[in-house]
């Protein structure tokens, strides 16, 4: 054991003494080498890409273990050491460009150095060697589902990167251009999609909306990529809104409704269906939830006396912002006076004693409770007999013979609308007081007394047959007579047609009742003025023409029928025409405001022919005289710039054109409006006429101050 344990520390002492040998010469071989230095400094790869690395590395010429000495490697942009290493020949270093570095990419800079590990003092350097980081160039592509939208629909932008950006600190962002909505954001994926959504609160604002899409960084804002902008263009819904009336027109006291309707029912939409009375603003009927809506038209009996049209117009509105998306073109519903027919039925009975007693009834078609109406039955003097203000009949009632009775439905204010013909009540029975359609009792009221209606008659152009000859038509000189016998009113209106053969005087006397200018001859030659507002003793027959005017007319309105009912009398009772029956039964094409110039001369051409009331159509191919007749016509010369020739009767009439007796007459007037005329007039003799030559037809012109359109009444 002794021995053993003498030999162990032999053993150590022997290894103690090699060590220090061992020491001994590396000393003296370093000393002799002097301090390490660098040898190399080198990068792996000279550029790296976001995310990418590579390894700086420095080599010295000798092992710095246990030298007292480090291999260093310096970042020469913040000159820290960013690597150490004391054990070995070598040192290497990671270059890392990581997602969060690729907003500011910029090169690393680097130098290696061997430094005493005692004070830091650097007993070597290397060169500078450069890693430069490029940005990550992210391919993104962008695009809609769809260009184009129409409300209510939707589509998508979408975009879609070259990898994923899953733990990049980047997102994809689809962005507005025009502040419309929030931005997509889509982060841990390569795709992205927004809705582009056309509602119906857009539907005011529709257009172009655009969008881009970025890769931008979650934290530092960094935007990596851009794509070209995409474009989603919206248009507004074109809804098909249908508006009209059930009925064109209503006669008092009718109804009728205007409807509108839509292709789309409005729930949820945040539009509403509006029915505008344009007479009244302030009445609207608004219909929501639905695709319709209709509103009531009513013609009470409180408008009977002047029924005016009602206009409407319809609009698909929006409830917040008001937007209009769609609006009708305006419907009429002209409202029709109610006439009242009404009849006067006489009777007999024997009394008591033998006498006999006459009675009267008057009956109408309405019951006029509710009406404003009376029926009355009144003496041609005024005097009331009867009067009821409900239901059909009133009477009977006793009249004397001898006496002239009428019965009216009447309004307080005495205005007629309906009425039977007055009628004498002779020994023999009634005797109806009408004769050509023209009651006697109303004519004969028109004027002051019986010297006022020969003296009115004295214009006439009657015949001349009676003996002895004389300058005075027949139809004079037998109300003369009349009136020296003693005869007045009907009586002295029946002598003048005892003939059977002056039905015309008795028109003609009614015009000269109506005139408003002093008759040709006396005190001026024009007589251009339209009739005055229609007398009340003639108003039934203007009223019942009117009715048949809007028949043939429906867009007619009653003020406007009235007018042109007026007219048409005035010109036709001038020549001693029936002209109740003759405007009731011939197409008349009645010129207006809408050819002012025109118009007015046609006016006053009627006033110097009066003959030319009456025409015949003929197509302007067959008028022997050439269309350029009146180029040398002093009347046609010296025309402004935009002026035409307009002539009366037209050239396409049998009483136009230059070989005509009497002669048309000319005057330069504005061309447009000429032309219009001519393109008025041709249509009516085609709807009207049937381009038929020969046909007759009334020209029945209205003052354009009257405001009244051109018309054609078939």
């Amino acid at each position: 054991m002794h021995r053993l344990r003498r030999y162990v520390l032999v053993l150590g002492l022997v290894g103690c003494l090699l060590t220090a040998a061992l020491s001994l010469g590396s000393s003296e071989v370093r000393a002799q080498t002097g301090p390490p230095s660098i040898a190399s400094f080198t990068a792996d790869q000279g550029e790296i890409t976001v995310p990418g690395s590579t390894y700086v590395r420095a080599t010295a010429d000798q092992s710095v273990y246990n030298t007292g000495y480090e291999i260093h490697i310096i970042d020469e942009d913040t000159g820290d050491s960013v690597a150490t290493c004391g054990s070995a020949d070598t040192c290497a270093r990671q270059i890392w460009a990581g997602w969060s570095d690729n907003k500011e990419a910029r090169p690393r800079r680097m130098h290696a150095e061997i430094r005493r590990m005692s004070d830091g003092g650097a007993v070597s350097t290397s060169g500078q060697v450069t890693v430069d980081v490029r940005r990550h160039d992210f391919q993104l592509q962008a695009a809609a589902d769809a260009s184009s939208i129409t409300t209510p629909d939707s589509t998508h932008v979408r975009a879609g990167v070259d990898q994923s950006l899953y733990n990049t600190g980047y997102e994809i962002h689809i962005v507005p251009e025009d502040g419309q909505g929030s931005e997509a954001v889509c982060g841990n994926s390569d795709s992205c999609a927004r809705s582009v959504w056309a509602g119906w609160s857009d539907n005011g604002n529709t257009g172009p909306r655009r969008f881009h899409a970025e890769v931008r960084h979650a934290s530092n804002g960094h935007v990596a990529a851009s794509s070209e902008q995409v474009t989603v263009t919206t248009h507004p819904h074109d809804f098909d809104l249908q508006f009209s009336a059930d009925d064109a027109s209503i006669r008092v006291p009718g109804s009728t409704h205007v409807r509108a309707r839509t292709d789309v029912n409005l729930y949820n939409t945040g539009y509403e269906i509006r029915i505008i009375d344009l007479d009244d603003e302030n009445s609207t009927n608004v219909c929501g939830n639905s695709d319709s809506c209709s509103k009531s038209v009513y013609a009470p009996w409180s408008v009977n006396a002047n029924p005016t049209s009602r206009t409407f117009k319809a609009e698909v509105k929006h409830i917040s912002n008001g937007h209009v998306a769609e609006t009708s073109e305006p419907v009429a519903v002209a409202r029709r006076r109610f006439l009242f027919d009404v009849s006067l039925d006489f009777s007999t009975e024997e009394e008591p004693g033998g006498a006999t007693a006459h009675r009267a009834k008057a009956t109408t078609n309405q019951d006029l409770y509710g009406t404003l109406y009376e029926l009355k039955i009144r003496t041609v003097g005024g005097s009331e007999v009867c009067s009821t203000p409900q239901g059909t009949q009133c009477g009977p009632r006793t009249v004397s013979v001898g006496g002239v009775y009428r019965a009216t439905v009447e309004d307080s204010q005495g205005r007629i609308f309906g009425a039977s013909p007055h009628y004498t009540l002779t020994p023999d029975g009634p005797r109806e007081e009408r004769i050509d359609d023209l009651d006697l009792a109303l004519l004969a009221s028109m004027f002051g007394s019986a010297e006022d209606i020969c003296t009115k008659l004295l214009p006439y152009p009657g015949p001349h047959l009676m003996e002895p000859p004389s300058s005075l038509s027949d139809e004079y000189r037998a109300c003369e007579t009349a009136r020296g016998a003693g005869k007045t009113g009907i009586d002295l209106l029946r002598a003048i047609v005892a003939g059977g053969t002056a039905y015309g005087a008795l028109h003609f006397l009614r015009h000269e009742a109506e005139r408003v200018s002093p008759a040709p001859g006396t005190g001026t030659s024009e007589d251009s003025e339209a009739p005055r507002p229609v007398p009340g003793p003639v108003l039934s027959d203007v009223q019942d023409l009117a009715g048949n005017l809007m028949d043939r007319q429906p867009q007619l309105t009653q003020a406007q029928a009235d007018t042109i009912a007026r007219q048409c009398m005035w010109l036709g009772d001038r020549l001693g025409l029936n002209s109740y029956r003759k405007c009731r039964n011939t197409p008349i094409f009645s010129a207006g405001a809408d050819v002012a110039e025109a118009t007015d001369h046609d006016l006053d051409s009627l006033a110097k022919v009066p003959a030319w009331f009456s025409l015949n159509y003929r197509p302007s191919a067959d008028n022997p005289a050439g269309r350029t007749w009146y180029t040398n016509d002093p009347a046609c010369a010296g025309g402004a710039a935009g002026q035409s020739c307009h002539e009366y009767p037209w050239f396409a009439t049998e009483q136009g054109g230059g070989n005509a007796v009497p002669r048309p007459r000319l005057r330069l007037i504005d061309g447009a409006q000429n032309s219009s005329h001519g393109t008025r007039y041709g249509a009516f003799t085609v709807a009207c006429l049937g381009s038929e030559s020969g046909r007759q037809f009334l020209g029945a012109p209205t003052p354009p101050d009257l405001g009244i359109p051109t018309y054609r009444i078939c």
